[in-house]
This record gives structure tokens, C-alpha cells and sequence, in this order.
């Protein structure tokens, strides 16, 4: 399954809910988006290794 595939599975065409956690070096957003059934959708993307969790920024979740 590649990655677009498996957002799109944990999104299900439900409501996504995003919380502004902080921002990074570069003043981009760095946020925790949660699906319908309250799943952390970042979780989930790095336990299924479809993304990476940068270390620096762990203590926001």
C-alpha cells in the first residue's frame, strides 16, 4: 500500500481535526490531526512507517 492510499484509509471521507501544536524553524505548522474515531493520524502514519516522527518535536504529542 503506498502512503496516499493509506492517509486516504484512515481518513475514510470523515472529517479530519487538526490541533496547532506549534511551529517548526521554518514557521511552518507543526500539528496533531485526529480522524472520526479519534485516532492520531500522525501516530498511526509513523507506526505504519509512512512517515517520520522527527524526535525534536515528540514532546508536542
Amino acid at each position: 500500500m503506498e502512503v496516499k492510499d493509506y492517509l486516504v484509509k484512515l481518513v475514510n471521507q470523515n472529517k479530519v481535526f487538526c490541533f496547532s501544536k506549534n511551529k517548526d524553524r521554518y514557521r511552518r505548522e507543526v500539528s496533531i490531526c485526529y480522524n472520526h474515531k479519534f485516532q492520531s493520524i500522525n501516530a498511526e502514519m509513523v507506526r505504519n512507517r509512512y512517515a517520520v516522527a522527527y524526535t525534536k518535536y515528540i514532546s508536542l504529542y
